[in-house]
């Protein structure tokens, strides 16, 4: 009798020890993905690949671990680590939405535009009530020159979601490559009026009243995006050239200087053009 007592009490042990493991497990893996998230909230993306890498050691099946290392990677620069993570994902579940966007913007950032275009249709057909998959792809159309089809997948976005400021943006700026100024301009006033805060909705505006000659509205298209973003050297680039038309030389040298300053990248592009305001303000 007592041995029947003893092997039932082990057997309960045994369980309760397999069952506290499994709970453990998966409280761990969550909570390796909470500190991974606070990370990656803060921009300590270093740390936050760390977490996520103690979360997939953990449940290694799991997809969402390797999509949110695949961001981070992605913010590092360490693009082909982000590849690989984002396609581990996608092959654990096909269906991945977010991860196929997401590989998608990755393909487009570094012209794989065929790609870009495959994963961004296989997002579609996922989820075709969701605007996302239809503005990536229209915007890799708009980079490949189809401004048909890119037109077309904004037009489905708005439709979908007609408060999308992003969407009225991209459609403004294929309306301006397709020569429909007035379209353009009247998009950009959409997406402006429904997120006043994007301030690359004010510089692609801006751009266009600086090719239609209206130098003071683009003027201040520009000082509002470089209020709301002071840290984009294009911002200052595209305003240099405007302060130059306004015959404000000694503004613009400032604005070119203060772009190669904050982006080296810059410095051949405004080269020529600081020679020439140097020779003029003499």
């Amino acid at each position: 009798m007592q041995k029947k007592i003893k092997q039932f009490f082990l057997i309960v042990f045994l369980f309760l020890i397999s069952g506290l493991g499994k709970l453990n497990a998966q409280y761990t893996e969550d909570y390796y993905y909470q500190l991974g998230n606070s990370s990656f909230s803060g921009g300590d993306f270093n740390t936050a690949v760390k977490y996520y890498s103690e979360m997939i050691k953990i449940n290694p099946s799991n997809p969402i671990g390797y999509e949110r290392r695949a961001v981070c990677y992605q913010f590092l620069k360490d693009y082909q680590n982000a590849l690989s993570d984002y396609s581990t994902a996608i092959t654990l579940d096909r269906n991945y939405f977010l991860a196929l966007i997401n590989r998608a913007s990755l393909y487009s950032l570094l012209g794989n535009f065929q790609d870009a275009i495959s994963d961004y249709t296989r997002a579609v057909g996922i989820n075709p009530s969701d605007p996302q998959g239809y503005i990536g792809r229209g915007v890799v159309y708009m980079k490949t020159g189809n401004l048909g089809a890119a037109l077309s997948d904004f037009n489905s976005a708005i439709t979908i979601d007609p408060f999308n400021s992003e969407a009225f943006r991209d459609r403004g700026d294929a309306y301006y490559f397709s020569n429909n100024d007035s379209g353009a301009v009247h998009d950009l006033d959409k997406s402006i009026e429904l997120n006043p805060s994007n301030a690359q909705s004010y510089c692609d505006r801006g751009s266009i009243y600086y090719h239609l000659n209206n130098f003071n509205q683009s003027l201040k298209d520009f000082n509002k995006a470089i209020e709301l973003s002071s840290s984009n050297a294009d911002y200052y680039y595209r305003r240099g050239f405007v302060l130059y038309d306004l015959g404000k030389y000694d503004l613009a040298l400032n604005d070119f200087n203060t772009a190669q300053q904050i982006n080296p990248d810059y410095r051949d592009k405004v080269k020529e053009i600081i020679q020439d305001i140097k020779l003029k303000i003499r």
